[in-house]
């Protein structure tokens, strides 16, 4: 047993604060409702007393305000707290059904008391007990009232006996007394005194010991002067007395007194007294009611304020953790793994799974440090990877397995024209859409590369693409594709002008030399047979003539090839380019008279670094290329019209006329050797202005005007040149 208590209070003093205010206000209305019950028991007769109903009620009035007020201070914190705290509603939750657990059996029990309780006064206090009570009483007075009745009687009698007797008896003591005797043996009493109003004693019976005439009070004897008859009682309370004036007499009393059990005074008290406390009680019924109901509805409420207080203090125990857990849950959802919660006692389950979520956050911090460490390094071979793949020139695109693009480098993206974020979950066939066949045949053949060149489309030009695909395979399933591309038409062209070139430079070399024997023999034979007459001589005349312009015509086609085959290198200097212009477009306007040459420029100077001669070649040939195609069309007159535009440091001159323009196909394809689309023409005109503006870092476009005809812009971009001449 003391083991048990040690253990107990081991207990008690491990709890807070808090815990051991409750424990002890418990243990006060239990003791409170305990003395309240004990009194009301203890006291079955009457009921405890109006003092010691007021002391239980202040008391447990006392402890039902501090309860109050204690669930008041809670219940208002808790309402604050409670959106701004998890848990706050289990708390909630359990004081309203801990108050409902403990209230439900007090209000039963006090209830029921009060039903019993008014049923037992309706009991006490009905017709028949008040009828027997107030019998009872009857019939003590009516005993002591006839008591009373016959010592008046016999006080009247013995006093008129006297007063006949007096006058012979007053100088007579012993007569006088022995006629006392007599007259109180013949009346059965017990004592008999005869004194004046002054008090002194005239005479006494034999066996009278307990009157002393000196302690009646004056007012009964001025009341027996008046002629009454005093009924007294004696100090005992065991016997009736009469005091009564002696008639006849001047000033002389007589006083009486018959012996009565005493038992029967005070059963006679006791019923008085108790039918006073009854009738008391019947009259104050309507109090007691609500003394009692006041008393059990106090223990009441004090067990349901006591229960929740009780509530909210071990909900707090539960709701706290949780909502420090919840809490907790909140900055790991935000990404604060190093938070940690109050473990709290070993014992108990709240700490064991506190100790849990506490291991559960290192758990997950240790492997978020691991992610990190590892996402860490795959975004720097991601990098690497990138950096890799925006160096390389060829376009290369991650795919899915389902044709998804998944990574593109920045070469991909430049050719295909959209941007690398937006090329990114895109699908191939929408961007790229020459390739998706590559992709289908890759998934027949995963084991083996698949290769293709193909001529792809891109902003009006034709580029020879190079493509190869290979699928990403791992377990025996394709897990992606890498496809890669790469532009090869400007290298086949360079490879096509190097052939030309070596071509131009044998074909040169092999023709140029018999070319001046022949223009020399046709020339001495035209000396020679200059004297042949009639028909013969026009005849041989024509011979020699289509001998001499055939062969300047094929020294000219040499003059092309050798130029095209060695391109001197440009000598870059600040020229006059609107000067240049006007010279070359004048020197057009005399070799093609029926064709109107315009030029137009901004005003002021126009100064650009570059090879003035070969800007004047470049523009003689795209000058002679739009005069020739306006004659062979059969138009028989046309407008050139030659615009120099500058826009800051870039500067454009373009060439537009008025003629059958470019062809619907392979426009593109007109800067290289030996390609053109006029019947007379060598095809090394554009090769050649191609080539000058790589010279000069320039580009060569090609379109055609908005009413038809042929537009050839020369660009000169800003920084060009002087990448150049450096």
């Amino acid at each position: 047993m003391g083991g048990a208590f040690r253990d107990a209070w081991r207990w008690v003093e491990g709890q807070s604060i808090a815990v051991r205010m409750v424990l002890l206000v418990a243990v006060l209305v239990s003791l409170g409702g305990g003395v309240t019950w004990l009194a009301i028991a203890a006291n079955r007769e009457g009921g405890p007393g109006p003092r010691l109903v007021l002391w239980l009620l202040n008391v447990n009035l006392a402890l039902l305000l501090f309860v109050a007020f204690m669930v008041a201070r809670r219940s208002r914190a808790l309402w604050r707290a409670r959106r701004a705290a998890t848990g706050r509603s289990l708390q909630g939750r359990m004081m309203v059904m801990f108050g409902l657990i403990a209230v439900t059996p007090a209000l039963l029990v006090s209830v029921f008391s009060l039903v019993f309780f008014n049923f037992g006064l309706d009991t006490w206090f009905n017709d028949r007990v008040q009828r027997a009570l107030t019998n009872s009483l009857n019939v003590a007075r009516a005993y002591l009232n006839e008591h009373k009745e016959n010592i008046r009687a016999d006080a009247l009698a013995m006093a008129g006996d006297l007063s006949t007797e007096m006058p012979f008896l007053v100088a007579n003591e012993a007569r006088l007394g022995r006629l006392l005797d007599a007259q109180a043996a013949l009346r059965s009493l017990t004592e008999a005194v005869v004194f004046t109003g002054d008090g002194e004693e005239l005479a006494r019976s034999g066996l009278t010991f307990g009157i002393d005439v000196r302690e009646l009070s004056s007012r009964d004897v001025a009341d027996a002067a008046s002629g009454n008859v005093v009924i007294l009682t004696g100090g005992n309370d065991d016997r009736v007395r009469a005091l009564v004036r002696v008639a006849g007499f001047l000033d002389a009393y007589l006083i009486v007194g018959r012996f009565v059990d005493a038992s029967v005074l005070g059963y006679v008290a006791e019923t008085e007294r108790v039918v006073g406390d009854y009738q008391a009680i019947a009259r104050g019924r309507q109090d007691i009611r609500l003394t009692f109901t006041l008393i059990f509805t106090t223990i009441a409420l004090l067990l349901l304020l006591t229960a929740i207080w009780a509530a909210a203090t071990f909900a707090d125990r539960i709701a706290t953790p949780i909502s420090r857990l919840a809490l907790a849950a909140d900055r790991i959802r935000d990404g604060d793994l190093q938070v940690r919660v109050d473990e709290g006692p070993k014992d108990e389950e709240i700490g064991t799974l506190a100790r849990a979520f506490n291991r559960m956050t290192s758990q997950l911090a240790a492997q978020r440090h691991a992610l990190v460490a590892a996402n860490q390094e795959l975004d720097e071979r991601r990098r690497f990877t990138e950096t890799v793949l925006g160096g390389v020139s060829a376009g290369v695109i991650g795919l899915s397995p389902e044709g998804w693009i998944i990574l593109p480098n920045r070469s991909a993206a430049a050719f295909l024209g959209v941007g690398v974020d937006a090329m990114i979950g895109a699908r191939l066939a929408d961007v790229f859409p020459e390739a998706e066949g590559m992709v289908a045949h890759a998934a027949e053949r995963p084991d083996t590369p698949v290769r293709e060149q193909l001529d792809v489309v891109r902003e009006g030009r034709v580029h020879t693409v190079l493509m190869r695909i290979e699928a990403q395979i791992s377990d025996g399933r394709i897990h992606g594709y890498v496809l890669t591309f790469d532009d090869i038409s400007a290298l086949m062209q360079a490879q096509r002008q190097a052939a030309w070139a070596d071509v131009a430079r044998r074909v040169a070399h092999e023709i140029k030399n018999p070319l001046t024997p022949i223009q020399l023999s046709a020339e001495r034979l035209g000396r020679k047979y200059a004297g042949l007459a009639g028909d013969n001589r026009a005849h041989f005349e024509r011979c020699v003539t289509t001998i001499s312009d055939q062969v300047e015509i094929i020294r000219r086609l040499i003059d092309e090839f050798s130029t095209f085959a060695r391109m001197p290198t440009p000598e870059l200097k600040e020229e006059a380019v609107v000067d240049i212009v006007k010279r070359t477009v004048e020197l057009q306007r005399a070799g093609y008279p029926d064709i109107r040459f315009e030029v137009e420029a901004p005003p002021g100077d126009v100064r650009l670094t570059c090879d003035g001669r070969k800007l004047a070649q470049a523009l003689t040939n795209i000058l002679q290329n739009a005069a020739q195609a306006i004659q062979e069309s059969g138009q028989g007159s046309g407008t050139i019209l030659t615009a120099i535009d500058r826009d800051g440091p870039e500067l454009a001159i373009t060439v537009m006329d008025d003629g059958p323009g470019w062809p619907d196909k392979d426009l593109q394809r007109l800067t290289e050797p030996y390609v053109t689309s006029r019947r007379h023409g060598t095809g090394l005109g554009l090769a050649i202005v191609k080539r000058i503006m790589e010279e000069h870092g320039g580009r060569l476009l090609l379109t055609s005007g908005t009413g038809g005809g042929a537009v050839v812009t020369l660009a000169f971009p800003a920084g060009a040149l002087d990448s150049v001449a450096a």
